[in-house]
């Protein structure tokens, strides 16, 4: 193996600012394969309704939205966000805020994920002219989703609700470090491959929210040298020898779950990938995670690491013979 060259060319993203451009590209592939990206007019004009009226200008933000329940305090989506109700008024998208479009729904709120970014001029105008309140959050990490989830709870939603209609939101930090429960018989399944594509392969390494959910696991990482995002070719990872491999590849949001067995679902999606030189693959273990959300910074990423935990503990028993453990 020493005198073996790797021919990784690493889209090595370390950074947290590279690791959301590549992320983000992913969602923008999503979100344009479903075909539900709306046109700007959609939402009517501003009701007397009372609570939070949010732009909600992040599709991982929305998502956490609709996992407290509450889709119908959304007037205004992100572009990309192909999740949400199409009714809703996009309010901005990768190329910038639709300043008229929030004019026309007047939030309550904007929640942005702006990074370190100063705010854009323009909005803190307005905002300040027009009493809209601005949060934006940082969403790039697990623990920073999971705090951006409980904010927009406790102190965005929470407080136009009776208290017992507050109780019964739920809390995704408390949810996640349930389904993130550690296993040290997990390090058994050998190194595990998480994969963002397969043709060319694509790995998931420190920096993502996914190898850190594997390794919070108790699983361990056939990718722990590399970026958050790390292009890799055929023969690296036939080197690399995982004793499993994880496909991480969304389905277009709305789309249904297919009927076909998980397995052969999983051996189908390897591509280019299923050789039997691979022992994951030469002992099938193999598993597919298609969530529409699981690149998505948000709430879906529990779905993630659920599925995520089932698979590890379906193969804590022995390495397959040939993976370096």
């Amino acid at each position: 193996m020493t005198a073996r060259r790797w021919h990784v060319r690493r889209s090595v993203l370390r950074s947290g600012s590279l690791w959301l451009a590549a992320l983000g590209a992913m969602m923008i592939v999503a979100a344009t394969a479903s075909c539900r990206r709306a046109g700007p007019a959609a939402s009517e004009p501003p009701s007397n309704a009372p609570g939070p009226r949010l732009a909600v200008l992040a599709p991982g933000l929305a998502s956490t939205i609709r996992y407290l329940g509450r889709a119908d305090t959304m007037v205004a989506r992100h572009g990309f966000d192909a999740w949400s109700p199409a009714s809703i008024a996009v309010g901005g998208d990768q190329a910038g805020i639709d300043y008229e479009v929030l004019l026309r729904v007047a939030p309550t709120h904007v929640l942005l994920q702006w990074g370190e970014r100063a705010l854009p001029e323009r909005l803190v105008e307005l905002a300040a002219s027009q009493g809209w309140q601005v949060r934006s959050f940082p969403l790039l990490t697990l623990d920073q989703v999971a705090k951006a989830a409980d904010e927009v709870r406790d102190s965005v939603l929470a407080p136009s609700m009776s208290a017992e209609s507050a109780a019964k939101m739920p809390r995704l930090s408390e949810e996640l470090a349930a389904a993130l429960t550690p296993r040290p018989e997990r390090a058994a399944a050998g190194r595990v491959l998480l994969l963002a594509a397969v043709s060319p392969p694509a790995a998931l390494g420190p920096g993502s929210y996914h190898h850190d959910m594997l390794l919070r696991l108790g699983g361990t990482s056939a990718a722990a040298d590399l970026g958050a995002y790390a292009s890799l070719d055929v023969e690296d990872v036939i080197a690399r020898a995982p004793g499993a491999i994880v496909l991480i590849l969304p389905r277009a949001a709305g789309g249904a779950v297919s009927e076909t067995p998980s397995d052969r679902r999983a051996m189908e999606a390897l591509g280019p990938l299923a050789l039997e030189t691979i022992p994951a693959v030469r002992a099938g273990r193999v598993v597919l995670i298609d969530d529409s959300e699981g690149l998505v910074p948000g709430p879906g990423l529990l779905r993630v690491a659920r599925e995520l935990s089932a698979a590890l503990d379906a193969w804590s028993t022995t390495a397959p013979e040939g993976a370096p453990r």
